[in-house]
């Protein structure tokens, strides 16, 4: 027999873009047994309470606040009773990660961050404070960018190709993050979109040409199904040590453009061609999912557009 965490309920509520906020959580998980045969990938079990700390409570991270149940503060700057300001660029307000001193063994750290938001120069000091708590899991999201531009399919165990300046930048968050904290843990993440923010929308609204190659690979992931993969590694006691989100089902940009135009009642756009740069990648998901059961609700960009733009 095995044990597993049954699924807990969801409560809908967004975080906001800007201040980076930590939200702590409580839960109170329960023994659930199911038949071997039917195993699920190890998770988190017993009865215990788990704390959860999100940093960069945006568009991703307030989805997955909406995912784990308990106890929620919310905030911006301003500091109130059971709320822990955090801006990892600003060393006074680290003194706030002392709330959470002992709870390490049921903590769990999710950092939701963008590079090019970091200050590379106090970041490894604050991973040195972060890792003081000794949190029991710590989930970095990242991108697909560090597996490079080159013609290729790559999953999560695919060797990165630093090839720009910004996949540059990510690895380097990637490799302090991995080698500051214990039991840390790293999501490559496809192409982001979801409500809101759908890629291309307001380029064929404004009839611009498209930037590069037609016969380019476009790789996506819808923001809910990245938060219930973030949650899944957060939940796991063995889970690999790097792990790629994305639908698996990579789309040509031409086709991607095409349908958008038509439910946006647009033209066909113009691409502005780049032979140059290639195909590029295309991101592979099988692998993630057989290791932590995630399933994506939405597998390609039809189905994940649709209801965000109108037909």
């Amino acid at each position: 027999m095995q044990v597993v965490e049954p699924r807990l309920e969801q409560a809908a509520e967004e975080g906001g873009p800007g201040w980076w906020r930590v939200e702590r959580f409580c839960q109170i998980a329960r023994w659930v047994v199911v038949p071997k045969s039917k195993a699920a990938p190890s998770c988190i079990i017993g009865a215990m309470t788990q704390t959860h700390l999100i940093i960069g409570a945006g568009y991703l991270g307030g989805r997955l606040a909406a995912l784990l149940p308990g106890e929620r503060h919310l905030t911006r700057r301003a500091a109130r009773p059971g709320v822990i300001p955090l801006d990892c660029n600003d060393a006074a307000s680290w003194a706030g990660l002392a709330a959470l001193r002992g709870k390490g063994p049921a903590l769990c750290v999710y950092f939701c961050v963008p590079p090019g938001q970091i200050d590379a120069r106090l970041f490894p000091d604050f991973l040195q404070r972060l890792a003081g708590l000794g949190a029991e899991r710590a989930v970095l999201v990242s991108s697909t960018v560090v597996y490079g531009r080159r013609e290729r399919e790559v999953d999560a165990d695919s060797e990165v190709s630093i090839d720009s300046p910004r996949a540059e930048r990510q690895y380097r968050v990637e490799r302090a993050w991995l080698d500051h904290l214990d039991n840390a843990r790293v999501l490559r993440l496809a192409g982001l979109y979801g409500p809101g923010r759908v890629i291309g929308r307001a380029g064929i609204l404004a009839g611009n040409p498209i930037q590069g190659r037609a016969d380019a690979w476009l790789n996506l992931i819808r923001v809910e199904d990245a938060a219930t993969l973030l949650k899944r590694m957060g939940e796991m006691a063995q889970p690999a040590r790097v792990e790629l989100g994305a639908d698996g089902s990579p789309a040509q940009r031409r086709d991607y453009y095409a349908f958008l135009a038509e439910r946006l009642g647009r033209p066909l756009p113009r691409f502005d061609q780049d032979q140059a740069n290639g195909q590029g990648r295309r991101c592979d998901n099988r692998k993630t999912r057989q290791r932590t059961g995630w399933q994506p609700a939405f597998p390609n960009y039809r189905a994940g557009l649709a209801g965000l733009v109108a037909a």
